[in-house]
């Protein structure tokens, strides 16, 4: 039996087919999401959430060519970000994602960012680019399409749309991720949200991780889950002492705790069903690098204009360096988006001498600058979760594709530090999600045993 599994992300989207007889991957199909919507305004992060739809469901019309035996279809999704929809599940906004910044505005009422606002008046934090902090926004400035009925993520949307069903339905790990339910709850708060003026009928219902939605091509669907959920997931090999570093376009150090704990400046999320994950979030991560090489190439091209006939590979270069290699380079903060707590703060260049004034060291400073980012976090874990990891597996299109990477974290880190089985663990996680609505496994942790047991043998 085939499952597929695909991953919303915010720069690509990935379809895999999961035998269900090993639990490894058989193929993969990737695309670019090309559903951008572009703004002159840096703070304005917009998807075309019905062109996502078309690109994933081509995806997934690929593997139903490819396979007769598809036993499920499952879904993960960037997080934080909302769309409207109407009555008829048809969208009526964009895609607002993770990365749109409109809320750290200043309101006219209070004189502070709407953001700040409505954390005020929920008591929780809700920062720019949280969903709800969108819609609060929105709402304040009029702006709410008038035939908007309901807020949903990108995959509650997607799976609606795959089930032809009207109304979108979303599990706690995206519901909890756009700032609409508080941690350590089940179902949304209306007292609280009463308070903020929200209209808590406008917010989709709650379903359990690992419920089926609907059919596509008499093939089940099951509700979508946070990407960051699913990529741990995907990911582990062990729930308690395995943590995963994520470095894409953002970058993210994630681990379990069987209860709910509460560290500043670090993001306590819900797990799946039971416990939680901790995440340490970085809004930059690998796209430090891509502003690297972007400052490398205008250099180039202000310096040499028309003479240069060639341009280089800047990024094949840049990866000819390792930091590893170097005693000395600039400190770099590399918060280009400041972070969840201070959306304000700029990144920053220092210790900067006669010696390691150079293109080669700067490089160096901005890698060991995205991963330490990632420590300081890891560094705020509570002990006694701290000192059970022994490994950790590293994930993203920036850790994968550039070879310094995992030696520079085993370095900062001080331990082991693998590469996940697979390339896709978000899509990988979300195949397992399907495991259990078809109950192929007891639990998230015997999925992960059972995954592990299998893999250990087929070497």
């Amino acid at each position: 039996m085939i499952y597929i599994g695909i991953d919303l992300g915010t720069t690509s989207i990935c379809c895999v087919a999961v035998d269900t007889a090993n639990w490894q991957i058989k193929r993969i199909k990737t695309c670019l999401n090309t559903s951008a919507i572009i703004s002159s305004n840096p703070q304005d992060k917009k998807q075309d959430a019905d062109k996502i739809y078309i690109l994933a469901k081509d995806l997934i019309d690929c593997m139903f060519d490819t396979y007769n035996q598809i036993g499920g279809i499952a879904i993960s999704c960037q997080m934080h970000g909302i769309l409207y929809v109407d009555e008829s599940g048809n969208a009526v906004s964009p895609l607002y994602t993770w990365q749109h910044h409109e809320a750290a505005a200043i309101s006219t009422l209070s004189q502070l960012p709407y953001y700040k606002e409505l954390e005020n008046k929920l008591g929780r934090n809700c920062p720019p680019g949280y969903g709800l902090a969108t819609h609060y926004t929105l709402q304040s400035k009029n702006q709410i399409p008038a035939q908007a009925k309901k807020i949903c993520s990108i995959g509650d949307y997607v799976g609606m749309k795959l089930c032809g069903n009207k109304i979108p339905f979303s599990d706690i790990t995206l519901s909890e991720s756009y700032g609409a339910v508080f941690l350590g709850e089940k179902d949304y708060n209306k007292e609280r949200l009463d308070s903020a003026a929200i209209d808590i009928n406008m917010l989709p219902p709650i379903v359990e991780a690992d419920t089926i939605i609907g059919n596509y091509k008499k093939v089940p669907v099951v509700t979508a889950i946070g990407d960051n959920q699913a990529s741990f997931l995907g990911a582990v090999r062990n729930l308690n002492s395995n943590a995963v570093i994520s470095l894409g376009t953002s970058g993210q150090i994630t681990c379990y705790s069987d209860r709910l704990i509460t560290v500043a400046g670090v993001e306590t999320r819900p797990f799946l069903k039971n416990g939680f994950i901790l995440s340490g979030a970085s809004l930059c991560g690998g796209y430090a690098y891509a502003l690297l090489e972007r400052f490398f190439d205008e250099t180039i091209t202000w310096l040499c204009g028309d003479i240069l006939e060639n341009k280089p590979n800047i990024y094949k270069k840049l990866d000819e360096i390792s930091p590893l290699n170097f005693d000395n380079f600039p400190a770099v903060k590399t918060l280009f988006f400041g972070t969840r707590v201070n959306p304000e703060m700029n990144a920053s260049i220092s210790g900067i001498d006669a010696n390691n004034f150079l293109p080669q060291n700067l490089t160096a400073g901005i890698v060991v600058g995205i991963i330490k980012e990632l420590k300081e976090f890891f560094d705020l874990f509570p002990d006694e979760i701290r000192k059970n990891i022994l490994e950790l597996y590293g994930s993203g299109s920036f850790f994968n594709k550039h070879p310094f990477v995992p030696a520079c974290c085993e370095n900062i880190f001080h331990l082991s530090v693998k590469k996940t089985n697979c390339d896709e663990e978000a899509a990988f996680g979300a195949a397992i999600s399907m495991g259990i609505a078809l109950n192929n496994f007891s639990s998230y942790n015997d999925a992960i045993l059972r995954i592990k047991a299998l893999n250990d043998d087929s070497k």
